[in-house]
């Protein structure tokens, strides 16, 4: 039985990164846009983990996708400020939620060194 989980922000414990570091996508998670839904499914030991796969909402995947290159948390939130009509404060509240729901999943890495990796 598989198992499908949507992240819609929910507020957990915080990541508790120094903000200068870099927070990247997991090397063992594909993403797809299946019919019209953003997943996110981790590859675990050289196969698909069918049992865990999580959607993404619009701003889920769009930071996903900023992810790309490595992000610190502010960038993530001016990004968000850029592309969407949210006040200061809720970009905040929500690119960290976002990275605490992802970090507890294990589908982001935390680089401590603000150097962009290539």
């Amino acid at each position: 039985m598989s198992h499908v989980e949507t992240f819609d922000f929910n507020p957990a414990q915080p990541v508790q990164e120094n903000a200068a570091g870099l927070w990247l996508r997991h090397p063992d998670v594909i993403a797809r846009k299946v019919a019209g839904e953003f997943v996110l499914v981790p590859l675990r030991q050289a196969h698909v983990d069918m049992q865990a796969m999580y959607t993404l909402n619009p701003v889920g995947a769009f930071l996903w996708n900023e992810l790309k290159i490595g992000q610190t948390e502010p960038a993530l939130v001016t990004s968000l400020l850029t592309h969407y009509v949210v006040s200061f404060e809720q970009a905040q509240t929500d690119v960290s939620d976002f990275l605490t729901q992802l970090k507890i999943r294990d589908l982001i890495l935390y680089q401590p060194n603000s150097a962009k990796v290539e």
